[in-house]
């Protein structure tokens, strides 16, 4: 018996299903093979957000975890898979990461990241903290407050895209970035 499933003839014998056969007329590339491929879901796109919090002297706040790759340091909050794909999850996991109680502001950039699954990572402004600002740690093991020229040095791969959050916070822009290169820079509406 054949059943025609997205498409495709099956043949539903003795044995049961067999491969998937085009239908009958149908050919590579045919119309109803564009059309499932049409109609197939998007990849899903896994959300980041990253906190950048400087302090009083204009150094970034950088944390890092037992499991970080050689010991770098990130954005509290830019761990993929937290709960924090919006910005009250990105809230939420700042203040559990640091105890601070922050609010996240505009965005500084945007880096999209094809892989699998493909990434946009997005870095919030979420203020300057006065002197003497305490920080309990929760799920990161060790902080740093970093002047600008030392963020290469501890942050690894994800020193691009802080330097670039530093950089629209100073221009009011916000950059885009993909896979790590620079791609444009608008100013913040």
């Amino acid at each position: 018996m054949l059943v025609t499933t997205y498409g495709h003839a099956v043949d539903d014998g003795p044995a049961g299903p067999s491969t998937p056969q085009p239908e009958h007329g149908a050919t590579a590339g045919s119309a109803s093979q564009k059309l499932e491929i049409l109609m197939a879901p998007p990849p899903v796109v896994q959300l980041v957000r990253s906190a950048l919090v400087l302090n009083h002297l204009g150094e970034v706040l950088a944390v890092r975890t037992a499991s970080a790759p050689d010991g770098t340091y990130r954005l509290p909050g830019g761990e993929p898979g937290a709960d924090n794909a919006d910005v009250y999850g990105l809230m939420r996991t700042v203040q559990y990461e640091t105890g601070l109680p922050l609010a996240a502001h505009r965005v500084l950039v945007r880096d999209r990241t094809k892989g699998d699954p493909p990434t946009e990572h997005y870095v919030h402004f979420c203020g300057r903290l006065p002197g003497g600002q305490k920080l309990t740690l929760e799920g990161v093991d060790h902080f740093l407050w970093l002047a600008a020229d030392a963020v290469a040095e501890h942050c690894g791969r994800a020193a691009g895209r802080i330097e670039s959050a530093l950089e629209a916070l100073a221009n009011g822009t916000l950059v885009e970035r993909c896979d790590g290169v620079f791609v444009d820079e608008r100013r913040a509406g």
